[in-house]
């Protein structure tokens, strides 16, 4: 059965968000990660749908069409802070919040922070931020970005030749999944609009200037205490299987892992069915 998506807009934590949603039901707030956007959700919230959920991915603060916001704030904390500002505005929470990449440490920081307003959690191609090897040198390898988009010019490297960097960094983080032209224009139709490049790599330069601010150094250690599913690959980068093997004394509220072989940063695009069939199992059973 074909599932419609639809599309509108929602003010929240004073940003103009918009989402891709389908279905009725408890609400699936699924968020994306970079250089990604809510495009690569849509098989999911078909899934979440037919699952009797009201599955909603926004494009996140800065991704175009979502708006950029004038102040600016990519700290894990504003993006925390967006989470639960979307769970209020949809209004149907409790939510289940769904998160890969920049997309996870913002659901993982909602869940830390507001435990009654995250139902269950569900983690694709992450880990707690407390079970990083932060000063592995093979670890290191993995997160070069992040040091790169501190530099001054990394902007205008971003950009060049429509974008390449961000698709051959996708290529790259899921080295057995041929990237589709369709999908990766998807993606460069979202960057290409003025200020986004800008507006991504800020997401990197504020995790390394607020890095010692109270809260954000909150939520990389806190505990979480929702129920969670995590979903890994064996081919993502460097040394972050490991981290996912080692982060269960994180978790204080169960914690449901599944490896899937093969797959690498962009599982949930590249494997889709498996995918969304361990996630839709794990939401309506129990």
């Amino acid at each position: 059965m074909t599932v419609a998506i639809t599309e509108r807009r929602v003010e929240a934590n004073g940003v103009d968000f918009a989402l891709r949603e389908a279905g009725d039901g408890p609400l699936a707030l699924c968020l994306h990660g970079f250089p990604d956007n809510a495009h690569g959700y849509d098989a999911m919230l078909g899934a979440l749908a037919g699952a009797g959920f009201h599955a909603v991915a926004p494009f996140m603060r800065g991704y175009w069409p979502t708006s950029i916001p004038v102040e600016g704030g990519y700290a894990t904390a504003d993006l925390t802070d967006d989470v639960l500002a979307l769970i209020d505005a949809l209004g149907d929470g409790p939510a289940i919040v769904i998160g890969h990449d920049w997309g996870a440490l913002a659901a993982m920081g909602a869940a830390m922070e507001h435990p009654d307003r995250v139902h269950r959690l569900v983690l694709i191609a992450a880990n707690h931020p407390a079970a990083n090897l932060g000063h592995d040198a093979q670890y290191l390898k993995g997160i070069w970005h992040v040091f790169f988009f501190q530099m001054a010019g990394a902007s205008e490297v971003f950009i060049r030749n429509e974008f390449q960097f961000a698709i051959d960094w996708m290529r790259d983080s899921s080295p057995n999944w041929a990237l589709p032209d369709a999908y990766a224009e998807t993606v460069k139709r979202t960057l290409r609009h003025r200020g986004v490049a800008e507006a991504v790599i800020a997401y990197y330069r504020d995790s390394v200037r607020c890095a010692d601010d109270p809260r954000e150094k909150r939520l990389s250690l806190s505990p979480i205490t929702v129920p969670t599913l995590a979903l890994h690959g064996t081919a993502d980068r460097p040394r972050r299987l490991d981290c996912f093997e080692a982060m269960d004394p994180h978790f204080t509220g169960g914690l449901t892992k599944h490896v899937l072989k093969g797959t690498g940063h962009f599982m949930h695009l590249e494997a889709p069915e498996a995918v969304n069939s361990l996630v839709v199992d794990y939401l309506t059973r129990g």
